[in-house]
């Protein structure tokens, strides 16, 4: 009996190899290994036996995403450049075009519905016999919520719907619910008096400020 240890396997003095739990083939010999009797290399591993590493990706593979995220920021940047400055352009003049909306009677219909009620009076005359004085009572109510300046603009037309004459009305920091009355058509050319005494009266155009 030899003192010798480990007691030398089948394979020529080298241990026997230990068959892992779970997988039923041998496992892969360290390096040198193959040439001292292991009976698989590494080239030679079932296919069975999960690999020491994963595979790389394939070339082809990396080159497509690299186009891809260079793709991506190239549509970003054109976003930047190009889209962002317009829509923040169209914003912008957006709340310029309302403004000016409000300056010049763009709005006329909808300052109508939502913050003035306009009446129209009886156009008078009162000739003095050196002149005539003429007048039409116009009656303003601020139905909104905040005090506002009004500019009106009023027309006369005759029955054939061709206009007369035209006359303008600020009414000046009239408060919510508030109701003001003024005079229109008091400065007119005497050639004009008797179509005025028939005309319809009517608002062309209403602004605030």
């Amino acid at each position: 009996m030899t003192d010798q240890f480990p007691y030398p396997g089948p394979t020529g003095g080298q241990p026997e190899p230990q068959t892992p739990n779970g997988y039923g083939v041998t496992p892969p010999p360290p390096v040198g290994a193959y040439s001292a009797g292991y009976p698989y290399s590494y080239s030679q591993q079932p296919q069975n036996w999960p690999p020491a590493y994963p595979a790389a990706p394939k070339k082809g593979m990396r080159t497509g995403t690299i186009v891809g995220l260079v793709l991506g920021l190239a549509a970003l940047a054109f976003a930047a450049m190009f889209i962002a400055p317009f829509l923040l352009l169209k914003w912008a003049t957006s709340g310029v075009d309302d403004s000016i909306d409000n300056l010049t009677g763009g709005k006329t219909e909808q300052i109508l519905a939502d913050q003035l009620d306009v009446t129209i009076g009886e156009f008078t005359v009162e000739n003095n016999g050196s002149y005539v004085d003429t007048s039409l009572e116009v009656t303003f109510y601020n139905k909104g919520d905040e005090r506002e300046t009004f500019r009106v603009e009023i027309e006369a037309v005759n029955s054939d719907g061709d206009r007369i004459e035209t006359d303008y009305i600020s009414v000046e920091h009239l408060d919510a619910g508030q109701t003001s009355t003024e005079v229109v058509f008091d400065v007119v050319d005497e050639n004009i008096v008797d179509e005025l005494e028939s005309a319809e009266f009517r608002v062309i155009s209403v602004s605030t400020s």
